[in-house]
């Protein structure tokens, strides 16, 4: 496609690129019902054996118990998701403590053959279950964020919040990111099996480097039953934008 994004159904991987001085390359992969390993090679083309480097590599498993339907052997076209910034006021009640339930209407109950691993690029509220009232998009200077056009933040100094939901989750990375004289706290995420008690677990934290900071919060083997993971902004400090959230990815 024109923006440089290349999607190819039936098997072979999802590739994304993202302009920046080092060229960023997110390859995913869905595989059929049955695969147990997966194997990466390297591309042999030029005269360095260091320009292609790998970062990182994330994976999950399950079951899956639908069949899936026949696909079109050739290219699709991606459907981009327009970038936008929210100004309609939002419908759902902050959560005041970790006891209490997400008011916002539901998104659909996945079903059979819903994928195992979901990502949230954030590029609207689509991907979320519930959230607060006092959340944004912001889509300015994404030289700062890895070439993130599209990051969600606080529209004002509150608490905010937002909440996924994967029936049988066991892992959540949300990629996050803090501005360099921040003063905020950490971002505190919550389990439920049931969308009414809240438990508060402590996550792996990244620090990651950067003009912005990028830090990843990272949930693994969360327990049996875990159903909907809320993900609450820090506080502390006199500015909403300080704390961004690129994306948030989750799976079985």
């Amino acid at each position: 496609n024109a923006d440089g994004t290349i999607r190819i159904v039936n098997g072979a991987p999802v590739i994304n690129r993202t302009t920046s001085n080092w060229r960023k390359v997110d390859y995913e992969v869905r595989p059929p019902a049955g695969t147990n390993y997966l194997k990466m090679v390297f591309p042999t083309s030029g005269a360095n054996d260091w320009t292609p480097q790998i970062r990182s590599v994330a994976f999950s498993s399950g079951i899956v118990v639908a069949t899936p339907t026949a696909v079109p052997t050739s290219a699709a076209t991606a459907t981009a998701t327009p970038t936008q910034i929210a100004t309609a006021t939002p419908t759902a009640t902050p959560i005041a403590t970790s006891t209490s339930a997400a008011t916002a209407t539901p998104t659909p109950t996945p079903t059979a053959g819903v994928p195992l691993f979901q990502t949230d690029n954030l590029n609207d509220f689509s991907g979320m279950f519930a959230r607060s009232a006092g959340l944004n998009f912001l889509i300015d200077k994404p030289v700062n964020f890895a070439g993130d056009v599209s990051r969600l933040s606080r529209n004002q100094n509150t608490p905010e919040w937002a909440v996924w939901r994967l029936d049988g989750l066991r892992v959540f990375t949300a990629t996050t990111y803090f501005w360099p004289g921040a003063t905020q706290g950490d971002f505190v995420l919550y389990t439920s099996p049931d969308n009414v008690t809240y438990t508060p677990i402590t996550p792996l934290i990244n620090n990651l480097g950067g003009n912005w900071r990028k830090m990843e919060y990272v949930l693994n083997n969360l327990p049996a039953g875990t159903n909907y993971v809320k993900l609450e902004f820090p506080t502390l400090g006199a500015q909403n934008w300080t704390t961004q959230v690129g994306s948030v990815s989750y799976g079985k």
